[in-house]
């Protein structure tokens, strides 16, 4: 069962290891700990296979994105917003003690753009 991880929990598809599943991530893993990460948990949505599958025109591939999970030194230069709205700004410099500067010169710490930021610019 391929899901895609809403929240960050830890889970187990053999009943002896535990992992992390990271939110934003997708998973391929048992239908017993799909359906608890989505219908019990509600913390993963269920992917269609369909998506998966090869598409007939080459061209519709697309290449690996920078997601915010990335290093935050690979940040520079993202475009991104608040997930809960607002305005789009360029991360203009990640600085020592966390803080990442945003175009509209804001200093938040890296965490909370990790948390509550999406990408805008997603290539």
């Amino acid at each position: 069962m391929k899901i895609k991880m809403l929240k960050s929990a830890k889970g187990s598809e053999n009943g002896i290891v535990t992992k992390l599943f990271e939110a934003g991530k997708t998973y391929d893993v048992d239908q017993s700990l799909g359906d608890v990460f989505v219908n019990v948990m509600h913390i993963a949505n269920q992917l269609d296979i369909a998506k998966f599958e090869t598409p007939e025109d080459p061209a519709i591939i697309e290449t690996p994105e920078i997601t915010l999970q990335s290093k935050p030194s690979q940040w520079v230069g993202l475009q991104i917003r608040p997930k809960a709205g607002g305005d789009i700004v360029t991360i203009e410099k990640v600085e020592k003690g966390f803080k990442v500067l945003l175009s509209d010169g804001q200093r938040i710490h890296f965490n909370t753009i990790r948390n509550d930021w999406e990408l805008t610019n997603v290539h």
